[in-house]
C-alpha cells in the first residue's frame, strides 16, 4: 500500500507535497533497525485510523496520517542495547527523537501543519498515564490536539494487537535467549506497567471498543510466551 492510493480510496485530503512526505517516513520504518517497529505497524495503524477516525469529525488528515507515519522513526535508527536504562531511556526519549527527525524532514509543507504533527507525535508516548484520571483529564484538555489524541490511542491498540504481538515474538526470542537479563526488563516493564492498561487510557469508544475486544487474547498469550520463552 502506498499513502497516494490509500488517501484516494479513503477520501483524504492530502497535498502532494504532504504523501510525498508521509512516504518518506514510511521508508525509514520499511528500513528500520528495530524490526519490531517497522513499516506493517504503521499500515495497521492507518487501517485502524478509519475506523476511529468517524469519531473526530474536525480530525486533520493530513496531520494524523503525518503523525502515524513519523511517530517511531526515532525508534528505526536505535541499534539494539540489551541495557535497561538504554530501555527506559529508549520509552521515554522516543516521542522527542522522532519529532525533531519529522521537523528537520518537513519543510515542504505548512508550518502549521509541521508543528501540529510534531508536537502530536512528540505527545505520543502516554507518560500521562501516571498521573490521577481527574489530572490525564486536565493534561488532554490543556495539550493535546484531536490528532494527538487520535494518535495516542492508535499507538497504544497497536501496543496490544496480535499481529504485533506476533512480530515481537519472532524478533525478541533470539535477543532473550541471548540475552537472559533482557527478559527480565521485559517481564518487569509488562507485568508491573503494560498490564495495569485500562480502557479509560482510551480517549475515543471505538479505541475502547476494540481494546475491549483483542486485550483477554492478547494477554493470555503475552503471558503465555514470556513464560516459556525463558524455559
Amino acid at each position: 500500500m502506498d499513502i497516494s492510493t490509500f488517501s484516494k480510496k479513503n477520501d483524504l485530503v492530502l497535498t502532494a507535497d504532504e504523501i510525498a512526505l508521509c512516504e518518506k517516513g514510511i521508508k525509514f520504518m520499511r528500513n528500520s533497525l528495530d524490526r519490531h517497529h517497522e513499516e506493517t505497524h504503521i499500515f495497521r495503524m492507518l487501517d485502524t485510523f478509519l475506523i476511529l477516525e468517524r469519531e473526530y469529525m474536525s480530525v486533520d488528515h493530513a496531520v494524523t496520517v503525518l503523525s502515524i507515519c513519523w511517530h517511531d522513526v526515532w525508534k528505526s535508527r536505535r541499534i539494539f542495547i540489551p541495557k535497561k536504562v538504554r530501555f527506559m531511556f529508549d520509552q521515554v526519549f522516543e516521542g522527542i527523537g522522532s519529532a525533531i527527525i519529522f521537523f528537520k524532514n518537513s519543510k515542504g509543507i505548512s508550518l502549521r501543519k509541521r508543528f501540529k504533527s510534531a508536537i502530536a507525535i512528540l505527545l505520543h508516548v502516554r507518560l500521562d498515564v501516571v498521573l490521577p484520571r481527574s489530572l490525564r483529564k486536565i493534561y488532554a484538555a490543556l495539550f493535546l490536539s484531536q490528532e494527538a489524541r487520535l494518535l495516542q490511542d492508535l499507538d497504544a491498540l497497536e501496543s496490544c494487537n496480535l499481529e504485533f504481538l506476533e512480530n515481537f515474538k519472532k524478533v525478541y526470542t533470539p535477543r532473550f535467549k541471548k540475552y537472559p537479563e533482557f527478559l527480565d526488563i521485559w517481564n518487569d516493564y509488562y507485568y508491573k506497567g503494560f498490564r495495569n492498561m485500562k480502557e479509560t487510557v482510551f480517549y475515543s469508544k471505538s479505541a475502547k471498543r476494540i481494546f475491549r475486544d483483542q486485550i483477554d487474547k492478547f494477554q493470555t498469550e503475552a503471558e503465555q510466551y514470556l513464560k516459556g520463552v525463558g524455559e
